[in-house]
């Protein structure tokens, strides 16, 4: 009993989060069109262009098909996962698991390669790279913020020629970039959204798939052990059923022979 309402609860769980999964890949969709339409706005760089700005219009033309694909796809994926868990199919359900892993890995992907050609800030310290040597025990800067990087370039460099550490920190440029535009705000706040309530669905569908699976191979639920025990149980009655007739034989044979010496002995006077 206990285990059928967790595996209702569950059931519950997914069609909640597989409601998500379609309201966040139509929002996903939305901002990307209203991105769209932003750029085309947007045309060309020019020295008014803010970073962020920038970054949108050399990016988002590589990023923006990817997007689309992959919000459609997780659309027709929380069909089968809604449909998976209506039945109690197995192996919908393990389809659903793995078209999750697929879709996550791809926009894990996404974002790493996107986090890599963003965070490009050449900078180093949070104000100045002076930070290091104030705020740490270290005597120079770390290799990161060599201009042309190599093992102990910063030591070289804090000792000959400090040109050849990047000067501006990196506060104000990391400031910018997550403070971005509107449509990047709406977008991460969507992706990361996104990869959490799929994480939790993934989970989810293997505790499914476990007690739908446990449910299936437990021994008790074996029918010739059901029927062994029936037999067990209905055995002494049976026994009892058998030997009613053989006494109700014997009562008849003693009241004839009764009978018959009765009838005997009444002749006999």
């Amino acid at each position: 009993m206990a285990r059928e309402d967790s595996v209702k609860c569950l059931r519950c769980l997914l069609y909640a989060l597989n409601l998500l999964f379609w309201l966040m890949s139509i929002s996903v969709l939305a901002v990307s069109a209203w991105m769209r339409d932003y750029l085309n706005n947007v045309l060309t760089l020019t020295a008014e262009t803010r970073v962020e700005e920038a970054v949108i219009l050399t990016y988002f033309p590589v990023v923006h098909p990817v997007m689309i694909a992959v919000c459609c796809f997780l659309i027709i994926v929380g069909m089968l996962g809604y449909c998976g868990t209506v039945k109690r199919n197995l192996l919908l359900l393990a389809w659903y698991f793995g078209s999750l892993l697929v879709i996550f890995c791809v926009e894990l992907a996404c974002g790493v390669w996107t986090y890599e050609q963003e965070l490009m800030f050449k900078c180093c310290g949070v104000v100045y790279f002076t930070d290091w040597l104030e705020m740490t025990e270290m005597d120079w800067p770390p290799d990161s913020c060599c201009v042309r990087e190599f093992p102990g370039c910063s030591k070289q460099a804090h000792q000959q020629d400090l040109s050849d550490l990047y000067q501006e920190g990196c506060g104000k440029k990391m400031y910018s970039f997550l403070r971005g535009t509107k449509q990047l705000q709406v977008l991460r706040f969507l992706g990361i959204s996104i990869g959490v309530t799929q994480i939790l669905a993934m989970i989810l569908t293997i505790t499914l798939l476990w007690a739908l699976y446990y449910d299936r191979r437990e021994p008790g639920t074996d029918p010739m052990m059901s029927l062994k025990n029936d037999t067990s149980q209905h055995l002494p009655c049976h026994s009892v059923e058998l030997l009613k007739p053989s006494l109700s034989r014997i009562f008849e044979h003693t009241s004839m022979a009764n009978s018959f010496n009765t009838h005997f002995e009444m002749e006999e006077l």
